[in-house]
């Protein structure tokens, strides 16, 4: 198991603005992906998550545009767990091209573990045994 994940997409039609550039708000959704493919590569995921009473939200995101991508450019997400508390996850994400020497977009992301009432509370064991 790991902290670290790459994930491989590319931007479709629908991903961007008349000009065939993408959207700004995509770029969220291109890190959240990656976050979640990062769970099922760790054979989690989050209906399991749900269903623990574990609901993850984004509580900050920090985001540094340096480069637009454009429509049908292939790139990949890189995911990293940059640290930790009992109830949050800070990720370290970047969007780079393939041969990843040009990075378009990086981010940090601080998600924190709530329950189904909204209040906040531990991280579920099974995300522990990740992290170590």
């Amino acid at each position: 198991m790991s902290s670290y994940f790459s994930f491989t997409q590319s931007v479709y039609s629908e991903d961007v603005d008349q000009y065939s550039i993408v959207y700004h708000s995509n770029y969220l959704k291109y890190f959240e992906r990656a976050r979640t493919e990062w769970l099922l590569a760790n054979n989690l995921n989050l209906t399991s998550c749900a269903q623990q009473g574990h609901y993850f939200v984004v509580s900050n995101a920090n985001i540094d545009f340096k480069k637009p991508l454009k429509l049908h450019d292939k790139f990949i997400v890189d995911c990293e767990i940059q640290s930790h508390t009992k109830a949050s996850l800070t990720f370290k994400q970047t969007i780079k091209c393939l041969d990843k020497k040009m990075i378009f977009c990086s981010a940090q992301i601080l998600l924190i573990n709530i329950n189904e009432s909204g209040k906040i509370t531990r991280i579920p064991n099974s995300i522990k045994e990740i992290l170590t």
